[in-house]
């Protein structure tokens, strides 16, 4: 009976290594992930023996012994690579044939593989599309763009990745005419590679023929020679490299022999079979990557998606603040207000003393009813308009990709494609309802709906004060403008060509009566105002509507005692200002 094991087990699994005379060369650290799962092995290769169960029974045995027995179990051959796959950075590259038209199923696709690190080709994209750009970089990842030179539409290449991994971009000074080009270095944990995006156009399109591609290649493969970090060519180079008589072939084959290069994808990477989309290291670069498979991607193009062996940085953290509010018992909360400060102590005092006690006071009760708690949370892609019909539509779509995997049949294909199909329309649907539903709830607020837009545009909001080297500098250029403006304005007036008709009379006005608000009057503001009116969150809006009736005599207190000494305060800055322009005016007259 042959024993088969889970592609996690395996993955936790390295390989023995045996030599001539049959001795296990078995590495410390391969022994001890052996020993955490309890297995045994050979002294010459790896037998992995199951864990007996803790209770033995006579089920499967035959005259008492046991049926698994050591000639059933199969030989593991693990290459040292897999070896914490988990734990190295996940690449893909991937020809979109424009990202333009599927911002939505790239970042679907990003997301639902776990990818680290994309490459795309054939982008679509132009300096001026902020918008498209946001709209394909999730939350947590950034994105480094090389558009098309020109005003043709078409080509481009990108780079996305997390912003946890330390990406450079690397200016080489070639300007190739057959094909377009990103250079970038990925950093982590001491460890770097440098990575080459490559789009070729087709030769009608560029009108370069293949020989001015493979000179001006060369001439790039020649500016890594002396770089020590190895290197990784990918990208789609629109040659038929499964052709081994095609002429375009041979000629790059040699190019790459010529050059020490070795191409890795096998497989088709085109719709049509045709293996387009490659990966090339140098022959004397150590391994770069692991695990190298040929997914299906979002256009007629197949991706590429593999394991750089470079740790992955620690995942971004943030730390929130929550409180547990369905703990709260409002019946002790309201007797803690009533018995507190807030109704004796308020009328003997100041406003500012009145302000203070009761943010102190609602603070403390707070805290002693919902303590807050801080608590660490990774950083992920927003997709706040998935719901469980997607999830489960996505784990039909991964159950008929493995089905057609396995039989290799045309109508298990086209199954896949079309659940593919309805997966993507779901998402597209679902967040576009995500969004309207967003601008119906702030319909009547023009600040939110401007937010909203802002950021499915992602307008990032830009500083109207001009640059300055400290605060003060730009308090003081302030100070001066003004001061140059009003010494212009008076500069320009010619006192001889000013006539006035009739006296000017100063008009003094004074705040003599003030009519305090009512507590039926404030309970009203406070249950008609809308959410986005307080500071904090729509809960403490909530909790406020629960506990009014114990707190709207404080309420009242201190905003009638508010709104008396600032309008008395308004009134009387506006009433100098009056008699000191009249005055100035008069004189100006004389």
């Amino acid at each position: 009976m042959l024993i088969s094991y889970s592609s996690e087990f395996l993955h936790g699994l390295q390989g023995c290594v045996t030599n001539n005379n049959n001795s296990c060369e078995l590495l410390e650290e391969s022994c001890l992930i052996i020993q955490s799962f309890k297995l045994n092995s050979s002294s010459c290769s790896i037998h992995l023996l199951p864990r007996r169960p803790k209770r033995k029974t006579r089920r499967g045995t035959r005259a008492g012994r046991d049926k698994h027995t050591k000639n059933n179990l199969s030989f593991l051959d693990l290459s040292s690579n897999s070896l914490l796959s988990k734990n190295n950075i996940k690449f893909c590259s991937i020809n979109t044939r424009s990202v333009r038209n599927k911002t939505t199923e790239f970042v679907d696709f990003v997301i639902e593989h776990n990818l680290d690190v994309v490459a795309l080709s054939e982008t679509w994209l132009k300096p001026e599309d902020t918008s498209v750009i946001g709209n394909i970089t999730p939350n947590g990842y950034s994105l480094k763009h090389a558009p098309r030179a020109g005003t043709k539409r078409g080509g481009g290449v990108a780079l996305l990745y997390k912003e946890s991994i330390a990406v450079k971009c690397y200016d080489t000074g070639l300007l190739p005419k057959s094909f377009e080009l990103l250079n970038v270095e990925i950093v982590s944990n001491a460890s770097s590679v440098f990575l080459v995006a490559v789009y070729r156009p087709q030769s009608k399109s560029t009108g370069c023929s293949l020989n001015v591609f493979t000179e001006e290649f060369s001439t790039l493969v020649d500016h890594y020679v002396l770089k020590p970090a190895p290197i990784l060519f990918v990208g789609d180079f629109n040659i038929h490299v499964d052709m081994p008589n095609d002429a375009d072939a041979i000629l790059f084959q040699n190019l790459l022999v010529a050059s020490s290069l070795q191409q890795h994808v096998s497989t088709p990477t085109h719709r049509h079979g045709h293996t387009l989309d490659l990966l090339i290291t140098r022959s004397s670069d150590p391994p770069v990557f692991s695990n190298l498979n040929v997914i299906d991607g979002i256009s007629d193009h197949y991706a590429i998606t593999c394991n750089l062996l470079i740790k992955k940085p620690p995942v971004i953290t943030k730390s929130i603040e929550t409180r547990h509010w369905n703990a709260i018992n409002f019946e002790t909360l309201c007797k803690d207000i009533t018995q507190s400060d807030l109704g004796t102590s308020l009328s003997n005092l100041d406003l500012s003393s009145k302000v203070r006690l009761y943010v102190t006071t609602l603070s403390e009760l707070l805290d002693k009813h919902a303590p807050p708690k801080k608590r660490t949370v990774k950083v992920r892609p927003n997709t706040s308009w998935y719901n469980s019909d997607i999830y489960a539509e996505k784990r039909t779509k991964r159950k008929l990709e493995k089905k057609w995997r396995i039989s290799h049949l045309e109508i298990d294909r086209r199954a896949y494609i079309a659940q593919k199909r309805n997966v993507n329309s779901m998402v597209r649907k679902a967040k576009a309802n995500y969004y309207i539903g967003l601008c119906e709830e702030h319909a009547a607020d023009q600040k939110g709906l401007f937010k909203i837009v802002n950021q499915l545009l992602h307008h990032r909001q830009v500083s109207p004060l001009p640059d300055s080297h400290s605060d003060l500098d730009l308090a003081n250029r302030f100070c001066q403008f003004f001061t140059d403006k009003i010494k212009i304005i008076r500069d320009d007036f010619k006192i001889d060509d000013m006539s006035f008709n009739e006296p000017v009379t100063a008009v003094h006005q004074h705040l003599t009566t003030f009519t305090p608000a009512s507590q039926d009057e404030i309970r009203n503001i406070l249950m008609k105002s809308p959410t986005k009116s307080f500071q904090t969150r729509w809960r403490f809006h909530v909790l406020l509507n629960r506990l009014l009736a114990e707190l709207v005599d404080s309420i009242e207190k201190t905003a009638n005692r508010a709104l008396e000494f600032y309008l008395y305060k308004h009134a009387r800055r506006k009433s100098l200002h009056t008699d000191t322009c009249l005055g100035l005016r008069a004189s100006i007259v004389r």
